[in-house]
C-alpha cells in the first residue's frame, strides 16, 4: 500500500510537470512512480509520453523508445490512453496510416475516450473528403461552381 501510494504521488507530480512543459522532470516522476507501481499500464504510457515531448532526446530516438515503451503497454494490457499516445507518436513521425489504426483501436476499446473519439471523427471528414474529390473525372474541371 505504501508503494502505491507513492507511485500515485510521483505520477502527480509528473502531471504537474508535464502541464509546465518540464518534459525531463516529468520523465523521471513518471520513471519512478513506475519502479513503484509497475502493474498500472498508466504510469508507463504516461512516462513514454513524457520521453516522447523531451526535446532534451533526439527526435528519432525519444519516438522510437516512446513507441516500444507503448507497444509493450498494449500487449500486456487493454488501456485505450496508451493506444492514443502511440497514435500522436506515429504521427508525429508521419505514419498516418499505423497512427489512424492505433485511433480507431483506442476509441473501440474505450468509447468514452473523448481526444480519440475527435481523431476518429477527423479522419473519416478527410476520408470523406478525399473521396469526394475523386469522384469527379476531368469534365468536372470545366463545369460552373
Amino acid at each position: 500500500p505504501v508503494r502505491a501510494e507513492e507511485a500515485k504521488l510521483h505520477a502527480a507530480k509528473g502531471r504537474v510537470f508535464l502541464q509546465k512543459k518540464d518534459f525531463p522532470a516529468a520523465e523521471a516522476e513518471y520513471k519512478r512512480a513506475h519502479d513503484y507501481d509497475g502493474g498500472l499500464p498508466e504510469y508507463k504510457t504516461e512516462w513514454a509520453w513524457a520521453i516522447a515531448l523531451n526535446p532534451a532526446r533526439p527526435d528519432k530516438e525519444r519516438r522510437e523508445k516512446a513507441l516500444t515503451m507503448l507497444q509493450e503497454v498494449t500487449q500486456t494490457s487493454r488501456h485505450a490512453e496508451a493506444h492514443y499516445k502511440m497514435g500522436l507518436i506515429l504521427r508525429m513521425m508521419g505514419d498516418a496510416v499505423r497512427a489512424d489504426a492505433a485511433f480507431k483501436k483506442a476509441n473501440q476499446m474505450d468509447k468514452t475516450h473523448e481526444e480519440a473519439a475527435r481523431e476518429v471523427r477527423l479522419m473519416d471528414s478527410r476520408a470523406k473528403t478525399a473521396k469526394e474529390d475523386t469522384k469527379g473525372g476531368i469534365m468536372d474541371l470545366f463545369k460552373r461552381r
